[in-house]
């Protein structure tokens, strides 16, 4: 047992938190194990030399016990303490040897150096230098004892020695330092390096583990090609590996709109083929950010599946990646709840994550080549079937189509409507160029040709001609294509035949204007007409104000005006359209005059019950409709080829592109006039704006535009006063090309643009040469100006048609607007009527107000006072800003012009730039700010407050609709507070009727109790005067007093009776003056109002101290105490240590609760409301009427309080009651 003691206290292993305290208390084992041996040798060699002080022996003998008992102390944990006092203890020990030896000559001060040594190991620097100074200090005491001779004196000079000593220390003990320092940091160096190295074979060693099995994982799945049943076996594996049965595989779907659950296993399956939107839950998440997600908590995540949160309670979701593009998502759980995903699963499902990733994309390449293979099979077989039809159609195609070689123009091939078109035999001229064939009587470029060829890969000529054999001219319009056949470049040429059709389209194009013509001029009258038929208003023709007056029409039936086949036409399109909300059109005739005239009508429903009628005079477009079925049969008679050509030109008409337009003509210029550069031009006004060109320099680009004076030399055209302009020597006559950029102008032809008989601009073509343009180059260019001036007039249509239907949006966009603030309102006005309840109401009409005025937050605000409180908000937590929700109402207050009725509303884009406390937090996200005022009966209330985070994000709009709103609030501020006030009347009423019918019951039991107990004395005293006048009458003198006794007794009775119920009923009614009195005070004299009784039974009797100053009648709360204390002292039984504390306990309502406990008798709980009931005596036999408690009851109601009992029979009692500190103040409405 002793050696296993020894054992457990010596040689057992320390085991402690970190290394170096294991370390620390190794090494003061072993300088104390070995210490002990080495002391008891030093105590029994100096014993059996004779050359030891007493004072030594002892102070090694203490050393070795210390070194014993260090043992226990370093086991327990106080290292530094132990070290500290071993070291002060050795220092101690050395000092007697030293000083019972030889002093300053004794070897034993070397050990000085030890305990600096010892303590810069074992403590620290601060005790090293402790240990350093105080051995110096006893060195030099010494050497001072010696030199006063207090002891005995060695050679030499003490203080010299003390010097040396000194000296020696110094050095040795920073060396001792250094040496020391430079152990440590190696040791905490090796330390390091060891755990880092420990630790980074463990997870070296737990990462193989993985790692191996991730290899054998991955070679079972890696190789499988099909889909369906390479997911099943990745989704397999991954569950392995973490040792769970559920999880998903989810891929995204083609579109890539979102993921679908294609594999799931365990409590998964039964989702597969649904499909999760990104951002949505776990899987959508990993989806959206390309990361791992994990959540060992799935039950209280956020963004969790109600469906899946009752079984699930650890999820991670791993995301698929091909390269950089996310392809689907590895979801596996948990559904124990002691089980959670660590970070070396983590890693290990990454890499298995990536190696599936590899294999799903090798299955899709594997199943897109086994689909490509199919797919390129059967593009071969419709190539070939493609091939054959286009040979057909090649062939029987109308249009003439050949095939000739890039580079040479060789023709190739060519179908049969090419050798109709051209005459040549094919068999002469395959083989051949159009050069060697003399089809065109210009040669053509060919290198420029090619070159443009190449460039947009195809050309277009409307206007080209070729010669056929016989030498006769085709107009045609060309088409060249560039096309592969092989690993030749081929051009595919189409040519439409437009030689009979040029004349004929003319004629069309003349035609088509005189109807634009006819029709523009054509005027209309319009007609507002109710659904009976009567006219509400009315616009006449153009031109014909004066004979068609308008009031000769307003209030008429339009059977008054029209005859009545074309009044029936139209009340009968008029039900059509209000019934239906179509629009309806026909045609009636009227005869005006000797003429009968056709009538083409619109109507078109305008509201639920008025329609607008259109009515236009079309007896002239009925003309020239006829007029134009008649042109149009003539033209249907010739070729079919006119409906080609008219498409071709429609593709250039058609177009509203006007940049595309002018430089498609501005190219077809320049291959009839040799221009340089040239641009187009815009007049509006005085000013003549650049619009688009052709090869100008630089300095010439939108935005340039020169003045119309006379200094402008295209001034004439501008006017009109001539045709075009044409100068062949334009740096000799004309001065405002004399300047740069245009000096390099020498011949200039500007040309108008006419639309509708008004000059809009003009074209200006620029020559380098003198005599660059002729008289037939300006002919042409005035019908290729008309060309664009018709597409400059059509883009601006077009522009106008743009602009009008995105006014009509924006018309759409502003009724729906005013539908939806509409419909608020109403919704607005109905909760105002429905809801009763401020807080509700005011919440409601906010929401209601944020669907059409988009504010961040908003708060309505109260007046109370000169103070301005938020009593709601929506946006912010009210809780946030309690400290900062009330503001006095100043000229600094940002609201302070509508609280004084000055402005209707204030609204700021910038609230931050006009009130510095805007900028501070809580206020300071707030750029934004409006406030409307609240009023009620002309009376501002308050104001709602709408709060925006961005500047300018109200407009006047908002503002005057948030007016509408804040009197809605208004109202419903109103209606809440006239319904709380009714409310209140009614809870008071209620309130007065129970007190009454209380009042009442306690009349009746109070007046059926006065006469009972007032009868009791009174039949005592009739009785008695009986027994008097027969005691007196037999001489009984002492029965005379007895019975006189008894009388007296009986109307004192009845005295303290009427005493006890008048002062009851001057509770309440008669009231002494309010005072504030300390509590304690009050209980110390009801103590002492009450002492006789207390000190009869050895009542002990405690106040707490520190109790509040209560406010009321002094008098009134004396007597609720001295009723309470002396209740508890007469019903105090037979307790053998009778009791009775006063003190505080909590507060309620703001007002703190006193009680008055015993420990007597005790009550039944059953007793508790009827002992506070008048003249209720629980016990008959003991004295006093039954009024106290409830006359303190009815004192204790009269200052605001309340008073209850807490009570066990046998355990004693304890009143509670309620008492104020402060007077009481009535609560007024303040019209808030």
């Amino acid at each position: 047992m002793i050696f296993k003691w020894f054992r457990k206290n010596f040689f057992i292993p320390y085991q402690f938190d970190n290394d170096e305290d294991v370390f620390l208390a190794n090494l003061l084992r072993a300088i104390t194990l070995w210490g002990i041996p080495v002391l008891l040798a030093v105590i029994v060699f100096l014993t059996l030399a004779g050359d030891v002080s007493y004072g030594t022996q002892i102070s090694l003998v203490i050393l070795v016990f210390l070194f014993l008992f260090s043992q226990f102390s370093i086991r327990k944990g106080y290292l530094r303490s132990t070290s500290m006092a071993l070291m002060l203890a050795a220092w101690a020990s050395i000092t007697v040897t030293a000083w019972g030896a030889e002093g300053l000559q004794d070897a034993s001060l070397i050990g000085y150096l030890t305990i600096v040594f010892a303590s810069s190991i074992l403590l620290g620097n601060f005790e090293t230098i402790f240990f350093f100074i105080i051995s110096i200090i006893f060195i030099w005491g010494l050497a001072y004892a010696e030199a006063v001779g207090l002891r005995g004196v060695g050679g030499g000079n003490p203080y010299d020695a003390a010097r040396e000593l000194t000296f020696s220390f110094f050095i040795s003990g920073l060396v001792i330092h250094f040496i020391v320092t430079a152990l440590r940091r190696m040791l905490r160096q090796g330390e390091s390096e060891l755990k880092e190295r420990l630790r980074t074979e463990a997870t070296l060693r737990q990462q193989t583990v993985y790692l191996n099995s991730l290899h054998e994982i991955a070679l079972g799945i890696i190789n499988r090609l099909e889909t369906r049943p390479l997911l099943e076996s990745i989704l397999i594996k991954a569950c392995e590996l973490v040792g769970t049965r559920d999880g998903l595989i989810e891929l995204v779907i083609p579109d890539g709109s979102a993921l679908k659950l294609e594999v799931g296993v365990g409590v998964m399956t039964p989702y597969e083929g649904q499909l999760t939107s990104k951002d949505q839950g776990l899987t959508g998440k990993v989806w959206a950010s390309g990361q791992t997600m994990i959540v060992n908590n799935y039950a209280e995540w956020e963004y969790r599946s109600r469906k899946m949160a009752e079984n699930i309670h650890a999820i991670i979701g791993l995301p698929l990646m091909s390269g950089e593009q996310i392809i689907g998502v590895l979801a596996l759980t948990y559904l124990e709840e002691d089980r959670e995903f660590s970070k070396e699963q983590v890693t290990v499902l990454e890499r298995f994550a990536a190696l599936a990733s590899l294999a799903i994309d090798n299955a899709r390449l594997y199943e897109d080549s086994q689909r490509e293979l199919m797919e390129r099979r059967s593009t071969e077989k419709a190539l070939r079937e493609s091939e054959e039809r286009f040979r057909k159609v090649f062939q029987s195609s109308p249009v003439a189509i050949c095939i000739t070689t890039l580079e040479e123009g060789i023709l190739l091939d060519a179908n049969y409507a090419y050798w109709e078109l051209t005459g040549y035999d094919p068999n002469e001229a395959v083989g051949r160029s159009a050069e060697e064939l003399k089809i065109r009587d210009i040669p053509v470029d060919r290198e420029e040709f090619i070159g443009k060829l190449r460039q947009k890969g195809s050309l277009f000529n409307p206007d080209n001609h070729l010669f056929r054999a016989d030498g006769s001219l085709k107009h045609i319009i060309s088409f060249y294509e560039l096309i592969q056949i092989g690993e030749d470049e081929c051009v595919l040429a189409m040519f439409y035949d437009m030689s009979a059709q040029r004349e004929t389209m003319q004629a069309l194009r003349q035609s088509e204007g005189r109807t634009r013509a006819l029709l523009e001029a054509m005027p209309d009258m319009i007609m507002e007409l109710s659904k009976e038929g009567k006219i509400i208003n009315m616009i006449p023709p153009k031109g014909m104000e004066k004979s068609m007056p308008v009031e000769g029409f307003i209030g008429k039936h339009i059977g008054e005006i029209l005859s009545p086949t074309a009044a029936s036409q139209t009340l009968f399109a008029l039900e059509r359209v209000i019934s239906t909300g179509h629009m309806s059109v026909f045609e009636f005739e009227e005869q005006m005059g000797e003429n009968t005239q056709v009538m083409e009508a619109r109507i078109v429903s305008s509201s639920p019950d008025t329609v607008v009628m259109l009515v236009r005079d079309i007896t002239q477009r009925k003309w020239i409709e006829t007029e134009r079925e008649r042109i149009i049969e003539q033209l249907e008679t010739n070729n079919a080829e006119i409906e080609t050509l008219r498409e071709s030109l429609t593709s250039l008409v058609g177009t509203f592109e006007f940049s595309e337009i002018v430089q498609h003509i501005l190219d077809q210029i320049r291959r009839v006039i040799p221009y340089d550069t040239a641009s187009v031009w815009r007049v509006e006004g005085d000013r003549q704006k650049f619009i688009v060109g052709r090869d100008l320099p630089p300095e010439m680009h939108p935005g340039v535009e020169f003045i119309t004076d006379q200094s402008n030399s295209a001034l004439p055209i501008i006017k009109g006063e001539v045709p075009y302009i044409l100068n062949n020597f334009v740096q000799d006559e004309l001065s405002d090309f004399q300047a740069p950029p245009h000096t390099y102008v020498n011949s200039w032809l500007a040309i108008p643009l006419k639309t509708r008989g008004r000059i809009i601009g003009l074209i200006a073509l620029d020559g380098r040469q003198k005599n660059q343009f002729t008289e037939h180059h300006a002919k042409l260019a005035v019908i290729f100006a008309n060309q664009v001036a018709i597409a400059l007039d059509n883009a601006q249509l077009f522009l106008d048609l743009q602009t009008e239907l995105e006014n009509r949006k924006a018309l759409i966009a502003e009724l729906k607007e005013k539908n939806a603030e509409a419909e608020t309102l109403r919704e607005s006005a109905a909760i105002v009527a429905e809801t009763l309840e401020r807080k509700e109401t005011i919440e409601r009409i906010l929401e209601q107000l944020e669907r059409v005025i988009p504010y961040d937050s908003a708060s309505v605000q109260l007046v109370n006072g000169n103070m301005l409180e938020i009593v709601s908000a929506r946006g912010f937590d009210m809780g946030a800003i309690a400290a900062a929700s009330k503001f006095e109402i100043n000229e600094n207050e940002p609201a302070y012009p509508v609280l004084c009725g000055e402005l209707p509303y204030v609204l700021f884009d910038d609230v931050q730039a006009s009130y510095s406390a805007f900028t501070e937090p809580v206020h300071n996200k707030i750029h934004a700010w409006m406030a409307v005022p609240m009023k009620v009966k002309g009376r501002v209330i308050g104001i709602i407050a709408l709060d925006g985070h961005r500047i300018g994000q109200f407009t006047e709009k908002h503002a005057q609709l948030a007016v509408t709103y804040a009197s809605q609030v208004a109202i419903a501020l109103e209606n809440a507070r006239l319904f709380s006030d009714l409310q209140t009347e009614l809870a008071a009423r209620k309130s007065l009727i129970a007190e009454l019918e209380s009042k009442n019951k306690e009349l009746e039991r109070f007046t059926y109790t006065v006469s009972h107990d007032l009868k009791s004395p009174l039949f005592t005293i009739r009785g008695f005067l009986g027994y008097l006048e027969q005691d007196v009458l037999a001489g009984d003198h002492e029965r005379v007093k007895s019975d006189m006794r008894r009388i007296i007794d009986a109307t004192d009775k009845m005295q303290l009776l009427l005493n006890e119920l008048l002062e009851l009923s001057r509770v309440g009614r008669l009231r002494n003056e309010s005072v504030y009195v300390p509590f304690e005070e009050l209980a110390r004299e009801a103590v002492e109002l009450v002492q006789g009784r207390i000190m009869k039974r050895g009542i002990v009797v405690q106040i707490a101290p520190n109790l509040p100053v209560v406010h009321g009648d002094r008098q009134r709360l004396l007597e609720v105490l001295q009723n309470l204390v002396d209740n508890a002292a007469k019903f105090m039984g037979d307790q053998a240590e009778p009791r009775i504390e006063i003190g505080q306990s909590g507060e309620e309502g703001g007002k703190p609760v006193f009680y008055v406990k015993d420990n007597g008798v005790g009550i039944p709980s059953e007793h508790y409301d009827r002992i506070f009931g008048l003249f209720n005596k629980l016990d008959v036999k003991t004295e006093g009427t039954g009024i106290g408690l409830a006359l303190v009851k009815r004192i204790v109601e009269v200052h605001g309080g309340r008073i209850w009992v807490q009570s066990e029979a046998g355990l004693g009692s304890t009143f509670f009651f309620t008492l104020p500190v402060a007077p009481a103040v009535e609560n007024k409405m303040t019209g808030a």
